[in-house]
């Protein structure tokens, strides 16, 4: 198996703070590329740990699913699993609901 070094990319997850620039990775003694932010399959990977789009792309296609069908009793279960969700992805936001002045 031959690795792409041009696709290759290294994203490293953390908290807070930067990298120091005597952080490197290789493969094959070839230097690969940092990035702070990485598209896969459409979902926004960051070094800071958010996932942008992940809940729109992979939770609500299942939460939807046959929403036709069994129609929007369950709309305020999904709802609450939405905000849980955007809880967890951004601790540090506060999500204003409808109800807050």
């Amino acid at each position: 198996m031959s690795v792409n070094m041009n696709k290759t990319k290294v994203m490293v997850f953390r908290k807070s703070g930067r990298l120091t620039s005597l952080t490197q990775f290789y493969y094959n003694n070839e230097e690969l590329e940092i990035v702070e932010k990485f598209s896969y399959l459409g979902i926004v990977f960051s070094t800071g740990g958010s996932f942008s789009n992940l809940f729109d792309k992979l939770i609500s296609p299942v939460l939807n699913y046959a929403s036709q069908v069994w129609g929007f009793i369950q709309g305020s279960s999904i709802e609450r699993v939405h905000l849980q969700y955007f809880r967890l992805d951004s601790p540090k936001q506060r999500c204003a609901s409808p109800t807050d002045g």
